[in-house]
């Protein structure tokens, strides 16, 4: 579903997720029928992602709802266009109510990329020997944060440029 860019985020949304311990599900479809373009899950934290920009306003707000109305702890709205985020963020702020927008966020690829990052890193526990061991994977620093930040946006960048030229 959707174009080369949209599969392009997608497949960013994967990659980021899985690497940060998360089950990625890109096309989940709800028990309704209806899709949401990725759904990400660790332990309790549930993220539905939709794909924003490559339709009008008002159906992005439609995907919003429909993701808000499910299980989910966040509901992001990724997308390349900026300006649309705005507009998508004013438009969500006039239909959905004040608890829904607390856990609704409208995000750049990098800012999502954050956003994951923030959400703190993964842990498990198992038996080795007969000791319980937890492991708590370190983040990096915020230096490195910024760094990483950076080289993401610029091949995205890149990337983005490449895929939008073969169009």
């Amino acid at each position: 579903r959707g174009g080369p860019v949209h599969k392009y985020i997608q497949g960013l949304i994967r990659e980021w997720g899985q690497a940060r311990g998360f089950k990625v599900e890109v096309e989940k479809a709800l028990p309704d029928g209806k899709r949401i373009d990725a759904a990400l899950t660790r332990g309790d934290l549930q993220i539905a992602c939709e794909i924003a920009g490559t339709t009008t306003v008002d159906r992005e707000v439609a995907n919003i709802e429909k993701c808000v109305d499910g299980p989910f702890s966040h509901v992001v709205a990724v997308s390349l266009d900026r300006s649309f985020l705005g507009k998508l963020a004013e438009a969500l702020e006039e239909h959905l109510p004040a608890e829904a927008l607390g856990r609704v966020s409208t995000l750049s690829p990098e800012e999502f990329l954050a956003f994951l990052t923030a959400q703190g890193p993964e842990t498990s526990t198992s038996r080795v020997r007969g000791y319980t061991v937890t492991v708590k994977h370190a983040g990096a620093s915020e230096a490195e944060g910024d760094a990483r930040r950076r080289a993401v946006a610029e091949v995205m960048l890149k990337s983005v440029k490449a895929v939008r030229e073969k169009e």
